[in-house]
């Protein structure tokens, strides 16, 4: 019959520090607005443009319209830092910078598409953004040219002159981020950006940008952000223990957020982990809570075992993984157990003379001595549960679990 065998890693805590993501995300809609063919659109074109054309181009001020699904953020998601990458291809004679601007009614893009120059657009189709409807036919602006922030999100102060090749400008900084936490707090606000110049005066500056329909994917406005997000709990404690031929794992928990359940994931490489139960979590909460699992019939062999925290919103936290190994041989076994006053050491290695620490399933060490006899007095102990562990001469650690009564 397979016994109990040699536990050697210790319980270590959940890293409380909140986990860093970066996800890069492509504009799922833009449009440019012309000031004056005031119901022309671009909202099929491969570009957008920003500026003012020449004196003989219609001198017409254009601004670009961007926006983001940011659906793949977790809500609850403390937005670190967000940059915005457009790429220019085209410049007029004139430089000026641009800027970034919230804007804060939602808007179309609809099927419009210049059959040769797009510089200036072309009719509208329906729910279009236009200079003067921000759902073309029906729904106008508050404001010719587009409803936005005043504040400016973000800004580049000079875009170059005369650029004919590909090249892309970051915009990034505190308003960005911003912008995209407040998106997060209040998804149904998330209007995009506008992207206009610094100075629209100026005839000759235009400044034509990779839309979002471009064939070249990789020069596509995209959005990067980088969030941190709370873990549900603080794991005070985890560890693992064989009872016979079955795995009892315990844990506390110091605090608890929103904390939904616990998977209890188990390997036989400590690579490949598969869930193998749940436990349900506390909520919220800044006491102490045990939990116990247990898995029964376990083969001979190294069993891996972790536990992940996840909480209501979705986020999770990964313990550290304990081990616990399986063999013929008995490596410590205890009796009585349950214990009154004395328990008797049985062990496949000597543990006479040897140092030992009873510990709480916590681990508080309660009682510490040294094997004589075999044998370890508990008497003083109150009820409940303990663990001793030993540390045989030849460093192995050796470890059970008991109940006193």
């Amino acid at each position: 019959m397979l016994k109990l065998y040699l536990l050697v890693f210790l319980s270590l805590l959940i890293n409380s520090v909140n986990a860093q993501t970066t996800i890069s995300v492509v504009a799922d809609k833009d449009n440019t607005i012309f000031s004056v063919a005031t119901s022309n659109s671009a909202g099929a074109e491969q570009y957008f443009y920003v500026g003012r054309n020449a004196a003989n181009n219609d001198s017409s001020v254009q601004r670009g319209l961007l926006h983001f699904d940011l659906s793949s953020v977790p809500a609850g998601a403390v937005i670190t830092a967000a940059s915005l990458t457009v790429t220019v291809n085209k410049t007029a004679a004139v430089a000026t910078g641009i800027e970034l601007h919230k804007i804060t009614a939602d808007w179309g893009e609809g099927t419009s598409d210049a059959s040769s120059s797009e510089g200036a657009g072309s009719p509208a189709t329906t729910n279009d953004a236009t200079w003067n409807q921000r759902m073309f036919p029906s729904t106008a602006w508050t404001t010719a040219g587009g409803d936005f922030d005043a504040s400016i999100s973000a800004s580049i102060p000079t875009v170059g002159s005369g650029i004919r090749t590909s090249t892309a400008l970051v915009l990034s900084g505190a308003g960005a981020i911003n912008d995209v936490q407040s998106w997060i707090t209040s998804p149904a606000a998330n209007f995009g950006w506008i992207i206009l110049a610094n100075n629209e005066t100026p005839q000759g500056s235009a400044k034509r940008f990779v839309s979002r329909n471009s064939t070249i994917a990789n020069q596509r406005p995209t959005l990067t952000v980088t969030y941190s997000i709370a873990l549900p709990i603080t794991l005070k404690s985890f560890s693992a223990s064989l009872v016979k031929q079955n795995a009892l794992l315990n844990w506390i928990t110091a605090t608890e957020i929103d904390n939904d359940h616990f998977d209890i994931e188990h390997s036989l490489n400590g690579k490949d982990f598969a869930s193998i139960g749940q436990v349900k979590g506390n909520g919220s909460s800044t006491t102490e809570h045990a939990y116990t699992y247990v898995q029964e019939n376990l083969p001979a062999g190294k069993h891996f075992y972790r536990i992940v925290d996840v909480g209501r919103s979705g986020n999770k936290g990964y313990s550290q993984i304990v081990v616990l190994s399986l063999g013929s041989l008995s490596a410590l076994q205890l009796y009585p157990n349950p214990a009154t006053s004395i328990i008797t050491v049985n062990a496949s290695a000597s543990t006479e003379g040897n140092e030992y620490a009873i510990t709480t399933a916590g681990g508080q060490t309660v009682l510490k001595g040294v094997v004589r006899r075999q044998q370890i007095n508990v008497q003083k102990l109150s009820t409940g549960q303990y663990y001793l562990v030993i540390k045989t001469k030849d460093g192995e650690i050796l470890r059970s679990l008991f109940l006193k009564n």
